[in-house]
């Protein structure tokens, strides 16, 4: 039985699936588990100890997650001793001129009048 369940088939469905419930419940008995399984189901579900123990994490995840941390540090830390260090050195405000200044001169220049070419009337 697959697809959409009509509403008037919805009794037939639900006396049909009933009886199958009825069916499976005598035939089928739960059967008490021997303890050495459970115990040792219990040891392999509760193994991780530990404060990542309930996020469950697989090796490769935790692998790239302390990987993009230490990648992530590494690079905020090059970036503040590379300021540091310009602000040191007098380098960073060098090239800040150095870039403004062909701007500068560019905007000193005056513009002059663009030549056209006269159409004969």
């Amino acid at each position: 039985m697959t697809g959409i369940i009509w509403p008037w088939e919805r009794k037939k469905v639900q006396r049909e699936l009933d009886s199958v419930e009825d069916m499976l419940e005598s035939v089928f008995k739960p059967v008490d588990a021997r303890p050495s399984f459970t115990a040792d189901l219990r040891k392999r579900l509760v193994r991780k100890q530990g404060p990542l123990a309930k996020a469950s994490l697989t090796t490769l995840e935790l692998v790239l997650l302390i990987g993009g941390a230490i990648a992530g540090v590494l690079v905020f830390f090059f970036t503040v001793v590379r300021t540091v260090a310009g602000w040191l050195t007098g380098r960073r405000g060098k090239k800040a001129a150095a870039k403004r200044a062909p701007d500068e001169k560019a905007a000193e220049k005056p513009q002059g009048k663009l030549k056209t070419k006269k159409r004969a009337a």
